[in-house]
């Protein structure tokens, strides 16, 4: 079996284990919006998984329809996929930084956490950049303008991603059972992360072989371990109020007022 032929092995666990990480997302999102009980932190809270959720679905949708056109004989790259992954992309982000730059409020540490967030940004963007622009497009000549943008875009982007939910999980890690689920979370954006910077090498040299088959294994456990963390919230979402207020309701109200 040659690795091209295991293209259809993982493309179909990716596209099952999205389903499944976006439909428990979706899940957790409904479970915020009937926790009535919540005072403050709710809004910031459904915003912030409603985001993720929406992020996740247009990342599903995207693979959905790169593995029908791949399986029709089609080209999937450079097609309207890539605008569900870029949409994915900006809500993901989107949905990590606002929660954490919440929380940087509520602990009263604004300048000082918006800094760092900045700070790491930069260097989140200043290395994808570095590698993708030495290692990998600057041996390529003859791409359109849309690639290149792509080739950069897709591992800043993970990279942020990265960024942000790691600084939203430190500030959840001392609470065993909501930090565990972020962590699943944050961990995800890793293998995100991986699998775009792979997958940019091999799409730039139009050779499946090794780097194709990492690029497609990491974006599989990336969904995997995305639906296991939406599912240990769901867990969590589903038990006492008491025990979610516990962990979640980390917020001086005082401050919120």
């Amino acid at each position: 079996m040659t690795l091209e032929s295991t293209q259809m092995i993982t493309y179909s666990l990716i596209d099952i284990s999205a389903v499944i990480a976006a439909i428990l997302a979706m899940v957790v999102v409904w479970l915020i919006y009937k926790k009535e009980e919540w005072k403050g932190i709710k809004k910031t809270v459904f915003i912030t998984f409603l985001l993720l959720a929406i992020g996740l679905v247009s990342y599903t949708v995207a693979e959905i329809m790169w593995s029908i056109i791949s399986w029709t004989g089609g080209s999937p790259a450079l097609s309207i996929t890539e605008y569900f992954w870029i949409i994915g992309s900006v809500l993901l982000f989107s949905g990590f930084m606002y929660f954490a730059v919440f929380m940087c409020k509520v602990k009263g540490e604004t300048k000082k956490c918006v800094l760092r967030l900045v700070t790491m940004g930069a260097v989140a963007i200043a290395v994808p950049s570095y590698l993708v622009g030495n290692f990998i497009i600057g041996f390529q000549q003859g791409e359109s303008a849309f690639e290149i943008f792509l080739d950069y875009f897709y591992p800043i982007s993970s990279a942020l991603i990265l960024i942000a939910s790691l600084s939203v999980y430190s500030f959840f890690k001392k609470a065993e059972e909501l930090g565990k689920p972020l962590l699943y979370l944050a961990i995800s954006a890793f293998f995100l992360f991986l699998g775009d910077m792979f997958y940019t090498y091999y799409s730039w040299n139009d050779i499946y072989g090794i780097t194709g088959l990492l690029s497609d294994s990491f974006y599989a456990v990336q969904y995997i371990l995305a639906a296991i963390g939406f599912y240990l919230l769901f867990k969590l979402l589903r038990g006492t109020t008491e025990k979610v207020n516990g962990k979640i309701g980390l917020v001086n109200k005082k401050r919120l007022k």
